[in-house]
């Protein structure tokens, strides 16, 4: 079964939405029409912005499908698996060096409690995240460019040393 981070999932939770607020929307024009308390073009706006607003949670929904993977769908195959888990408060990763150039799958797990895995190239800019979740294992897949030593920070508040959860790993050169 398809979790909620693939497509299959994103339509269902697009189509959720769409009934729910279409719904709503129905309920409140039909209240508002039994009422009889506005004139009936009052509620065609009421629709008509019942219709707008459906149409930008749905489509935003929608895009965000694309907008949240590291790499965009169709991406090369992944060339190496890099399993990481969280714990509290800290990051294991496996390998620690990893080549630039070529796409890498992470595995990310948490043993204790939720965790957010961020890496940071070395200049300090954020380059994806994932969740690391007690029994489940969240996927990213990202391709580095550029050599050097990344940071992995926790972005999810996990407790008092919270702040101290980090990690490095090197990306070499062909």
């Amino acid at each position: 079964m398809p979790s909620l981070g693939e497509p299959f999932g994103a339509l269902i939770l697009a189509l959720a939405t769409t009934v729910i607020l279409l719904a709503l929307g129905i309920a409140v024009i039909a209240q508002g029409l039994r009422g009889g308390s506005q004139p009936a073009h009052a509620w065609l706006v009421r629709a008509i912005w019942v219709g707008i607003v459906t149409l930008l949670v749905v489509g935003v929904n929608l895009l965000s499908e694309t907008w949240t993977r590291a790499e965009p769908a169709g991406t090369t195959p992944p060339t190496l698996v890099a399993q990481v888990e969280a714990s509290m408060w800290r990051f294991a990763l496996e390998p620690e060096t990893l080549p630039v150039g070529q796409p890498i799958e992470f595995r990310v797990r948490s043993a204790d409690t939720i965790h957010g895995f961020g890496v940071y190239d070395p200049t300090g800019k954020l380059l994806f995240t994932a969740m690391a979740v007690p029994g489940a294992e969240e996927r990213a897949i990202f391709t580095f460019r550029e050599p050097g030593t990344y940071t992995v920070r926790c972005t999810e508040y996990c407790g008092a040393p919270h702040g101290l959860m980090r990690a490095t790993f090197t990306v070499q050169g062909r």
